[in-house]
């Protein structure tokens, strides 16, 4: 909030400068951490990298739409509602932004930044997709809360299978698929690893997404879904809240 009298000395407050540089302290959070970087203001937008650190086993989800600023004029809220994702362990960042045309919440001395919007995925439930033999007889699974599309599949250098397909989550809450699981056996009944190295993904309902499986054989082979695809439900965490102070060394 706004307080002259305290920062600026006593009497009428001073002009505010035309374009604002905040500083932040990073939240922590049941092992979230959010943070912000680069926060700068003038009297027609507020902009700041926005840094979401998951420190999980599972994915975390952060929906802007339920997120807001406010400040000593009220509430807005950013302009791109797009979620941002965070896989297990990792982190991911992005641009907010909000308007503050007709809606002077921000450029002011201080105002915070309210993640109410945070989720974060459960164990789930593991599908039970059965093994698909490559080559292909039919070209879609479907599933539980899954729908596999087989792409293509062909040999490379007749030493492994390159297998590309398209998932579809067509379940309530998240759908968690981590293709480095995946594997394949042999017709005899040995079994052969992927040699993918693509990474853990997570799809809400009616999202798709493409990913390749590689297994080392020139003989016809069944691929073993194995616990790759979970359906799980998203559980609101508790909102987290950055504080946005001015400082003209900032900048």
């Amino acid at each position: 909030m706004f307080v002259a009298s305290a920062s600026f000395g006593q009497g009428k407050a001073p002009k505010k400068p035309s374009k604002m540089w905040y500083r932040t302290t990073p939240v922590e959070l049941n092992d979230v951490k959010v943070d912000a970087q680069n926060i700068v203001s003038d009297k027609e937008i507020t902009k700041f990298k926005f840094t979401v650190t998951n420190n999980t086993d599972h994915f975390i989800i952060v929906k802007p739409q339920e997120c807001s600023f406010k400040s000593i004029h009220g509430e807005s809220k950013p302009n791109d509602t797009k979620r941002i994702m965070v896989r297990p362990l990792d982190s991911e960042n992005k641009v907010i932004d909000v308007t503050n045309v007709n809606s002077p919440t921000m450029h002011e001395y201080n105002f915070t930044y309210n993640v109410s919007g945070l989720y974060k995925s459960n164990n789930g439930v593991k599908a039970e997709l059965p093994d698909y033999l490559i080559p292909a007889t039919q070209n879609v699974i479907e599933y539980d809360d899954f729908r596999i599309d087989l792409i293509s599949a062909y040999l490379q250098s007749n030493t492994q299978w390159r297998c590309k397909f398209k998932v579809t989550y067509t379940g309530k809450g998240l759908g968690v698929v981590e293709p480095r699981k995946i594997s394949a056996r042999t017709q005899g009944g040995g079994m052969l690893s992927n040699n993918g190295g693509e990474k853990s993904f997570a799809l809400e309902r009616g999202e798709t997404e493409n990913f390749l499986v590689y297994i080392s054989s020139n003989m016809p082979i069944v691929i073993v879904w194995n616990d790759a695809f979970k359906s799980c439900d998203l559980v609101k965490s508790d909102p987290m809240v950055l504080q946005f102070n001015y400082d003209p060394s900032a900048k």
